[in-house]
Parts: structure tokens; sequence; C-alpha cells
């Protein structure tokens, strides 16, 4: 059985060993990151969203916002209108930029 895909990242306190399945986005907020998991817990990891990001598979995570990644096999329904929105298996619309929509849309082809 191959090893599931992880990611390690420091929350202050001790590295946390994370389960790529387990992440269902990450969000940015100044020079931090928000990770929101499946299960509803959030982890504050004091490194930007672009640092983070970079250690991540592109096959499942796009960047959907300046401000926004998302886990591809959490999304749920994808809202294409004035203001496009993502909604995620936690019930969670995210915004989608215009500038990365059409990325967005080509990856659901793809899926």
């Amino acid at each position: 059985m191959p090893p599931i895909p992880t990611i390690a990242l420091n929350d202050g306190q001790r590295f946390r060993l994370l389960k790529l399945d387990d992440i269902i986005y990450l969000g940015a907020e100044g020079s931090y990151t928000n990770v929101h998991l499946d299960g509803g817990e959030k982890i504050v990891i004091s490194r930007n969203l672009k640092s983070i990001s970079a250690n991540l598979p592109e096959d499942l995570f796009l960047r959907i916002h300046h401000s926004c990644v998302v886990n591809l096999a959490h999304s749920v329904s994808f809202h294409n209108g004035n203001t496009s929105r993502l909604e995620m298996s936690n019930g969670q619309k995210l915004s989608v930029s215009r500038t990365r929509k059409h990325r967005l849309m080509e990856r659901f082809v793809q899926i």
C-alpha cells in the first residue's frame, strides 16, 4: 500500500503531520495561513499562503483567489455568475476571482 500523502506544518507549538485529503482549503490572513480541515478543525500557521501552497501538489490543490487555495477533492459545486463561488464539503462558499475562474473551470473538465 502506498504511503498517504502528508504535509508537515508548524502551528507554533509543534509540527503537525496533516493528511492532504483532510485539508479542505487554506485561507490567507496577512502573514498567517488558516488551514481548514475535514471535521471542522482550523489550524493557524505562521507562514504565508504562498510558501505553504508551494509545497502542495498542483494536481490536488488550486489557488482560486489571492487569499485562498482549495483542495479540489472537497469541492461540491460551482456557481458561475457575477460573483463566482465554489462550495466546499464543509458548506463554506468561497469567492473565485475573475482571473482564476477560467483555470478552475479547466480543472473541473479534467476531473
